[in-house]
């Protein structure tokens, strides 16, 4: 939040007091339980090249404790996380799939069964990210009329710009959100989920900070994950744009609103390495420069 960047907010509802006040018991590492760590030159490394040495010796770093041996005793709080909503990308495709189970095919068209309660249950869920999410542009305009086809438009058009700046903020403090899946995205653009996030400890284009984290995942790999999971939006929505407006303005508004999305979440991320090396973030004269610092940062592994 202070360093500029939509996300959910921890919200402590009880703390202990002082010394002398509630404590809890959990399971912790006593001194010296951390298994020894190769070095870079370690022979057993030598057949890999630097970029998958730097993997390995960062994987090895989060496995290198064993499991818990001593129980410490700590204060005990009480949290939870806030937000203007928690509608997720996953929440709509599955609510999606759930209301499109019975799509008939006329030729190259899909016809959607709308009366069923899985049908009223998506444009519910809609209506409700508009009111959470952009009230002014994806709600008041369109409730009285009941026009949830534009406001189904207009929050698609929101979420993408929501999206694209929150990628494009981590990527300006060196965050790494490590799971970003359509369950770990909401709708509004605004960063959630209790780890394994946190910020890179040296520049590698695919830096994490989970094992588990996969290329797909890495630190300058978020923005395309981002898009994927924007794309994820724009076709669990489509079916009641479909519906409303027609298969052919449909099938246009998707085709541009992809296409303006995928310049979208590219531009700000230009913008921010731009902007990193003291140009005007619309400068496009540092994107040659970035292409030759790039290999450079990667190989004196930057902080």
């Amino acid at each position: 939040h202070h360093l500029g960047i939509r996300t959910t907010r921890a919200l402590s509802l009880v703390v202990s007091d002082g010394p002398g006040g509630d404590t809890s018991t959990r399971p912790w590492y006593s001194e010296g339980s951390q298994r020894e760590l190769p070095s870079w030159d370690d022979p057993r490394l030598a057949q890999y090249s630097d970029a998958q040495k730097r993997q390995i010796l960062s994987k090895l770093r989060v496995q290198a404790r064993d499991n818990p041996d001593i129980m410490i005793e700590e204060p005990c709080a009480i949290t939870c996380r806030v937000s203007p909503s928690f509608v997720r990308v996953g929440h709509l495709d599955l609510f999606a799939r759930r209301a499109t189970k019975t799509v008939k095919e006329e030729g190259w068209k899909k016809v959607y069964d709308t009366t069923t309660p899985e049908w009223e249950a998506l444009e519910k869920l809609i209506w409700h990210a508009a009111y959470r999410e952009f009230p002014k542009t994806a709600y008041e305009p369109y409730k009285d009329k009941d026009d949830i086809g534009s406001a189904a438009k207009a929050l698609l058009e929101g979420s993408m710009e929501g999206i694209a700046d929150m990628v494009a903020g981590w990527i300006r403090v060196g965050f790494t959100q490590g799971n970003f899946n359509a369950d770990n995205a909401l709708v509004g653009g605004r960063t959630m989920d209790y780890g394994p996030f946190g910020f890179i400890d040296e520049y590698h284009p695919l830096y994490a900070k989970w094992t588990g984290s996969g290329e797909h995942f890495g630190f300058l790999n978020q923005p395309q994950a981002g898009f994927t999971n924007f794309a994820v939006m724009v076709e669990s929505v489509l079916p009641v744009i479909t519906a409303h407006c027609g298969h052919d303005e449909a099938s246009k508004f998707k085709g541009q609103l992809m296409g303006e999305g995928s310049e979208i979440f590219q531009s700000k991320i230009d913008e921010v390495f731009r902007a990193k090396m003291g140009f005007h973030p619309t400068d496009d004269a540092a994107d040659e420069l970035w292409a030759d610092l790039e290999p450079i940062f990667r190989e004196s592994r930057v902080d």
